[in-house]
């Protein structure tokens, strides 16, 4: 089935695929036909302000004074070469904003990354990790997390050495090996 507005001779490729000559004359220049009936060329970023323009066009276009001039939402966005979906999404913005600023802009895009890190330790399991590796009773991380997890903590041994090393509690200290040459190890500092 060709899509709709275009003439012209089919041909099938060994694999299967249909493509079509098309004979249209009237071009538009240096434009991208996205599923070929948008004449916009999306290829660049629109401004919040140019989005806001083309909101109020279309709505504009549709609730027109002339009932005769009048067109449909397709239409009108047809017309300014824009994607219904885009018209969509940026009314609903616009219409999200109306209620919460009172300004019938396109807000800019907020993140949607994350605001915290989820698997982070609380701030009473960090002092308390800190304060095990102070008491001078563990010789290691894996020690303090087998105490930690034994009163029902559910941490693990990296989360432990990774928060002793950002406090300053973990690193390298040079000691004597059993032979008398000095070892660089990574020990709990006190």
């Amino acid at each position: 089935m060709r899509p709709f507005g275009i003439t012209g001779k089919s041909s099938r490729t060994p694999s299967g695929r249909v493509f079509i000559e098309s004979r249209r004359k009237n071009r538009h220049q240096g434009c991208c036909l996205s599923h070929m009936c948008y004449s916009f060329l999306m290829s660049k970023q629109l401004s919040q302000e140019e989005k806001t323009q083309l909101v109020k066009a279309v709505h504009s276009a549709v609730n027109h004074s002339d009932k005769r001039k009048r067109k449909t939402i397709t239409q009108a966005c047809k017309d300014l070469g824009l994607a219904r979906s885009n018209y969509n999404r940026w009314l609903g913005a616009v219409k999200k904003n109306i209620k919460e600023t009172g300004e019938a802009v396109v807000p800019s895009p907020k993140s949607r990354a994350p605001k915290k890190n989820g698997m982070a330790l609380s701030a009473d399991v960090r002092q308390r990790i800190e304060d095990m590796a102070r008491s001078g009773l563990y010789a290691n991380p894996s020690q303090i997390g087998k105490a930690l997890r034994e009163e029902g903590i559910s941490v693990s041994d990296n989360a432990v050495r990774n928060n002793l090393e950002t406090v300053g509690l973990y690193g390298h200290r040079t000691v004597q090996g059993s032979d008398g040459k000095p070892i660089k190890k990574k020990v709990i500092l006190r």
